[in-house]
């Protein structure tokens, strides 16, 4: 007996230029991390939107490292920080908008899939993310 599937579209940046920047780390062809792009199918559609909302802003910096006018490497900024789920201890990365100085929302846990209050803090050469369970924040 045959069962049916339904196919699902799921939306990607790909455009089938696969290669990672050596400085930055994303791909030429979408602006995604390795990690990104590996986690891709695993990611819910709040962390896909997430991640595609900030593609066409690597994008504009990787055209600017391709022709040079960064005149460090230093002025590129991080945007993933690894954080442990307060839960489970698995590790995993977030995405942090480095734009923001001050910023407090809820991540949920992409093993154990509850809700993990994050509050990060940007300064000019640091990121610093405390993750708590939720009813601890």
């Amino acid at each position: 007996m045959s069962e049916r599937v339904e196919r699902v579209k799921l939306e990607s940046p790909c455009v089938q230029i696969c290669q990672l920047d050596e400085r930055s780390g994303w791909c030429i062809g979408c602006g995604r991390s390795g990690v990104e792009i590996a986690g891709w199918l695993g990611f819910d559609d709040a962390a896909r939107r997430k991640v595609m909302s900030i593609l066409p802003t690597r994008m504009e910096l990787l055209a600017e490292l391709a022709g040079d006018e960064f005149e460090t490497e230093s002025q590129m900024t991080t945007d993933m920080v690894s954080i442990s789920c307060p839960y489970c201890a698995e590790r995993f990365d977030v995405i942090i908008d480095p734009s923001v100085s001050e910023q407090s929302y809820i991540e949920d846990c992409f093993v154990c899939c509850r809700p993990i209050t994050l509050s990060v803090r940007v300064d000019a050469d640091d990121v610093s993310v405390d993750a708590r369970a939720e009813n601890d924040a």
